[in-house]
């Protein structure tokens, strides 16, 4: 098995407003999220995906839905529409194949 990793190029201002989309969609009352935290963990991703591809993994700056037919292809799985592409309403997606395992955070 080899590691294949995709890193998301959404802006942060996007990952912000699709985080409190989220937490609104699960409760009216909810908070806005604090951006520290949000912009911690996306530099947090910009430098780990930076020391894997220095260390010779595939790494792959791909929009959403780019990634999502990417993972498709490699997972080699249909490439029909699904919800999660036109909506982007989950939070994460788990796909487990054979010594196979997805994790797709949106």
């Amino acid at each position: 098995m080899r590691l294949h990793v995709i890193e998301l190029t959404t802006p942060l201002h996007l990952c912000l407003e699709r985080v409190n989309q989220r937490r609104l969609a699960k409760n009216p009352n909810a908070l806005p999220v604090r951006p520290f935290h949000t912009e911690a963990k996306f530099k947090a991703i910009k430098s780990c995906s930076a020391r894997l591809e220095a260390a010779g993994v595939t790494v792959e700056r791909l929009d959403c839905l780019t990634a999502i037919s990417t993972i498709k292809k490699l997972l080699g799985l249909p490439l029909t529409a699904t919800t999660l592409e036109h909506t982007y309403a989950k939070n994460s997606m788990r796909v487990q194949l054979p010594e196979t395992q997805l994790h797709l955070t949106i």
